[in-house]
C-alpha cells in the first residue's frame, strides 16, 4: 500500500505538521492503535532507509521507484526533501514517495 512508518495513503495523519511524533487509533492495517514519527520528521532525516520484503510490498515499491510521469532522469530526494510537508502531500503519492527515501533494501 506504500505506507512508511505508519503513515498511510489518504490518511489524515500525512498532514500532522506541528508534533514530532503522533498517535493513530484507525490504521488500516493491525494493530489499529500505533504511534508514528510524522512526515516532517522523516522528511528531514539525513537518511531515509526503506526496507520492504515480500511479493506484496512489490507494487507499491514499483510505483515508488517509478513514478507515473517519470522520464527517466534520477530524481533528487534532497529537493524533494525541502519541499513543505502540505506542498509535497497529495493523493497520488505514496508516503514511501514522500519522505524522501535514499536507500531501499529489498528482497
Amino acid at each position: 500500500d506504500g505506507h512508511v512508518a505508519s503513515l498511510f495513503p489518504g490518511h489524515e495523519l500525512l498532514q500532522e505538521s506541528s508534533q514530532i511524533v503522533a498517535s493513530i487509533h484507525d490504521s488500516p492495517k493491525p494493530p489499529l492503535s500505533r504511534i508514528t514519527l510524522t512526515l516532517p520528521v522523516l522528511k528531514a532525516a539525513k537518511k531515509v532507509i526503506v526496507v520492504a520484503t515480500g511479493k506484496a510490498k512489490s507494487e507499491a515499491i514499483g510505483v515508488a521507484l517509478n513514478p507515473p510521469g517519470n522520464t527517466g532522469k534520477e530524481s533528487s530526494s534532497s529537493s524533494e526533501s525541502s519541499a513543505p510537508p502540505s506542498a509535497a502531500v497529495s493523493p497520488e503519492l505514496l508516503p514511501v514517495q514522500l519522505v524522501g527515501a535514499s536507500e531501499f533494501i529489498l528482497d
